[in-house]
């Protein structure tokens, strides 16, 4: 699934959550996702596999300022427009917010190219109602 570049961030406070439980799993370009934890208002990121979903860390709150306001809206999933992929990991330092680091991608809209044709057809068809 390819996808347009947001931004890239470190994860927050990796070892507050499931990251350490699966961190030989957690590999340069896995696929995220991204959630709200209403406990804290926080964007966090979840790591799957085939039997559960891991919160790995969350966002800062400076990353997360528009993601949260999304995924508060109910976005979450397969519905939120965002995923992440794991960019950095690092086994060296001792600093849990600087192990991790994930480039957030905006999903790229299936029916864009059916909207723009649309639209074009509506232009050309009020331009052709005027012309008449």
């Amino acid at each position: 699934m390819a996808g347009k570049f947001f931004k890239e961030c470190f994860l927050q406070n990796i070892y507050h959550y499931d990251a350490l439980e699966v961190w030989k799993g957690i590999n340069v370009g896995d696929k995220l996702s991204f959630g709200n934890d209403k406990d804290e208002d926080k964007v966090v990121v979840y790591k799957e596999d085939e039997q559960k979903k891991y919160i790995i860390g969350k966002l800062s709150d400076d990353d997360a300022k528009f993601i949260y306001d999304i995924i508060d809206a109910g976005y979450e999933e397969d519905d939120c427009m965002f995923y992440g992929i794991v960019s950095f990991k690092s086994d060296e330092t001792a600093d849990e917010n600087k192990r991790l680091k994930v480039v957030i991608k905006i999903k790229e809209n299936k029916d864009h190219d059916k909207y723009y044709q649309s639209q074009a057809n509506f232009i050309w068809i009020k331009v052709k109602m005027k012309i008449k």
